[in-house]
């Protein structure tokens, strides 16, 4: 890691100096985040090991390339060491060329993205990656788990989106259609338990977004309306006694913010369904408060229903498949945020959690989980 915070800036600054000549407008930057974890019981990102876990690293560096008032283009490389991903390694975050068309009355403006793309999902899905845009080290795991991140977060293929501008705020429209990143090990991890011979290759992702965001920058109220659709179909079937297994989600989530220079309230709730006809709910409640202008404060409240119609998982268990408490998750979060300066921040949570419903079978055996158990987190971040 300390190798990377000598390496990544040098090489920003290097690339700049390479696409000075170059036409347009050119911008490059990055970060660097380590963190910590700790818990008194159950394992996440090793974090139930003796003196806790800095298994939590993620750097990135990104560009964008302007070539005229039209036309775009944008890519990040990022590295992660996150266990309860299972996606460790450098990868492609994004990388898409935008064409964007602002009508002549300048109130509205169009546009379409051809190539790798986050998925605009809930509001915190196209930045999640970023530390600095999180509300705190860990997002809501109910929608948006780390151990599903690597193949629900991005697609490829065409986004459309159309932006409308009024004196009252901004109505954002986005939907695409294309194939959703290769799922990895870590989908295999969630439907079997463990990583098999063969690989889920990507079939279809379709994304739907409705958002308004308020004309104030601190103060007013933003809403979204989000649909996600992704599917994947095992190369190797006969491996699990099938002709074909076809791996598919979807998901409709309703966000609602509010906000003031000093607090904000933020709530958002999902409903999805699998492959296997299980209805799934998610939501959170949280509360945040600025104490100072570099100290903000939140309080969150997450819960995560895998089975709709088994709400607290006690067919579950009694069919012998498990406990019960690995089909919800009830996380009560305490956080605190602290820049250091424009550019350096500190984060620290604790969540006391009752259920493991968002732990990963990657890292631990699910069977061998406590119901109740404590998890706290820092991390520390920094961008160029």
């Amino acid at each position: 890691m300390l190798g990377l915070m000598w390496f990544l800036p040098v090489l920003v600054a290097s690339a700049k100096d390479a696409t000075d000549a170059w036409p347009g407008e050119w911008t490059f930057n990055g970060f660097l985040s380590q963190g910590y974890s700790l818990s008194n019981t159950n394992r996440f990102n090793s974090s139930n090991q003796q003196g806790g876990s800095f298994d939590l690293r993620e750097a990135a560096v990104n560009t964008r390339w302007q070539v005229n008032d039209r036309l775009s283009m944008a890519a990040q490389l990022l590295y992660r060491d996150v266990p309860v991903a299972n996606d460790d390694g450098v990868r492609l975050d994004y990388g898409f060329i935008d064409y964007s068309q602002a009508a002549v009355s300048g109130n509205q403006n169009y546009g379409v993205t051809i190539g790798r793309f986050k998925n605009p999902f809930g509001f915190f899905n196209e930045t999640r990656d970023v530390p600095f845009t999180r509300p705190g080290v860990l997002l809501p795991q109910s929608l948006y788990t780390e151990r599903g991140r690597p193949f629900a977060m991005a697609s490829q293929g065409v986004l459309a989106h159309a932006d409308f501008f009024t004196d009252t705020g901004t109505l954002a429209l986005k939907a695409s259609f294309g194939e959703p990143i290769p799922g990895g090990a870590s989908l295999e991890y969630i439907l079997f338990g463990n990583d098999l011979s063969g690989q889920f290759d990507p079939d279809k992702a379709v994304t739907a977004q409705v958002r308004y965001d308020g004309a104030g920058n601190t103060e007013g109220w933003s809403a979204a309306l989000s649909y996600l659709y992704y599917s994947y179909d095992f190369s190797r079937p006969r491996s699990l006694g099938r002709d074909a297994f076809n791996f598919s989600f979807r998901v409709m989530a309703a966000s609602l913010q509010y906000s003031t220079p000093d607090w904000r309230i933020t709530s958002e709730a999902g409903y999805g369904q699998a492959f296997d006809n299980i209805d799934r709910f998610s939501a959170y409640l949280q509360g945040a408060y600025r104490l100072s202008p570099t100290l903000e404060s939140f309080l969150r409240y997450d819960l995560m229903i895998v089975d709709v119609e088994d709400r607290w998982g006690h067919e579950y268990e009694r069919q012998g498949r498990g406990p019960a408490h690995n089909r919800y998750a009830k996380d009560l979060t305490f956080g605190i945020n602290w820049d250091l300066s424009p550019d350096l921040t500190v984060r620290a949570e604790w969540h006391h959690v009752e259920g493991t419903g968002w732990l990963s079978p990657a890292e631990a055996n699910l069977r061998e989980t406590d119901r109740r158990w404590n998890l706290g987190m820092l991390e520390l971040s920094f961008r160029f």
